[in-house]
């Protein structure tokens, strides 16, 4: 706008419209000054508060991954401990089973079939003193295949038996 005043003009009425507009023209740039520092005012606002929504993003992600770490703890620890439980359990059932269940040695297996095949009759021939019996008994085995591999038990048997007959001859021979 123009302050200046038209000499040409000399109304009284224009004046009063210059001292108008140079009241508005006042007023607005009050305003304006009131408006840039209003502005001023909402960036220092807005920069504040965005400071503070940062810093509480960031306290949220802290307290966030605070929280997913003692989870994974807890569960990682529960997990952990059971799996720790489990392969503890299966060490101790394999060699508990181990123990209880081994495979015996051959010889232990043939021996033992043997004795279920021939141990109640060799035990009443020699309670008997029906030693030739036991020792036709213990020669039937003696030459079967399959007890091969206990001979040299089957032989103390046989020695056992030849012992005990001849004890017992020799009680029997002995003057009372």
């Amino acid at each position: 706008m123009n302050n200046e005043i038209n000499p040409e003009t000399n109304n009284p009425q224009d004046g009063s419209t210059q001292a108008a507009a140079a009241q508005v023209l006042e007023e607005l740039l009050g305003q304006k000054a009131q408006l840039q520092k209003d502005l001023l005012d909402h960036q220092r606002v807005a920069q504040t508060l965005s400071q503070k929504a940062k810093a509480l993003e960031s306290e949220i992600h802290h307290w966030q991954h605070d929280y997913e770490q003692l989870r994974i703890q807890k569960g990682g620890f529960g997990f952990k401990a059971l799996a720790a439980f489990s392969f503890g359990t299966l060490l101790f059932g394999i060699a508990l089973g181990w123990l209880l269940f081994k495979q015996k040695q051959p010889d232990s297996i043939v021996f033992d079939k043997f004795n279920q095949a021939a141990g109640f009759s060799l035990e009443y021939h020699i309670a008997h003193q029906e030693y030739p019996a036991a020792e036709r008994l213990i020669s039937q085995y003696r030459h079967d295949p399959y007890y091969k591999t206990i001979l040299p038990q089957l032989d103390l048997l046989l020695h056992l038996v030849q012992a005990s007959k001849t004890a017992s001859d020799s009680t029997q021979n002995a003057p009372h």
